[in-house]
């Protein structure tokens, strides 16, 4: 198998721990589990090496010393798809040594990674003066203003009642995730 070859070539530190790990993945643990594919296995152990060699080069010469700073030590500096995939392989390395009993405590069980998200972009004025001239319908015209420019989703429209609307100030309140009912 692949990933038992690159579990040799790793850091003797880490090689009889990423052993156990493959074990685990293969259902072959103390504990029998459903065997993950090989190559599944393979990229998990790849992955897992940048962070191990990382380690060992800076000084750790065991797992169970892995604290959560030095993970996230080995994701910061990476892309978002390169972190997400490393994290994953390291969360299921630390899962099954914590399985097998061979660390105490995960670093990697809380890790996670933030991403921003990016924010939708609002439609052109001209293109939605055109789409609000293809209804003669107030109804529809209100729909489409409420979703297309305030970002009202179709459950929150469907929950606005006439009594939140403000006509002395001209707004209409508005209470996301708010459902009104009939009083």
């Amino acid at each position: 198998m692949r990933a038992r070859y690159v579990a040799d070539t790793l850091p003797a530190p880490f090689a009889a721990s990423v052993h156990t790990w493959i074990n685990v993945l293969c259902g072959e643990a103390s504990r029998p589990s459903r065997p993950l594919a090989s190559s599944t296995i393979y990229h998990y152990v790849l992955r897992a090496r940048t962070a191990l060699d990382g380690w060992a080069q800076a000084g750790i010469d065991d797992l169970r010393s892995v604290t959560r700073e030095d993970i996230d030590g080995v994701l910061s500096p990476l892309r978002v798809a390169a972190a997400k995939s490393i994290r994953s392989a390291l969360r299921s390395l630390f899962r099954a040594l914590k399985r097998e009993r061979l660390i105490f405590q995960d670093p990697a069980r809380n890790v996670s990674l933030s991403v921003a998200r990016p924010l939708p972009v609002p439609l052109a004025t001209d293109l939605l003066r055109g789409v609000l001239d293809t209804t003669s319908d107030p109804r529809v015209r209100l729909c489409l203003a409420l979703s297309a420019i305030h970002a009202l989703g179709a459950g929150d429209q469907r929950a606005l009642r006439l009594d939140s609307l403000d006509r002395a100030h001209g707004r209409l309140v508005v209470r996301p995730g708010h459902t009104h009912l009939p009083g």
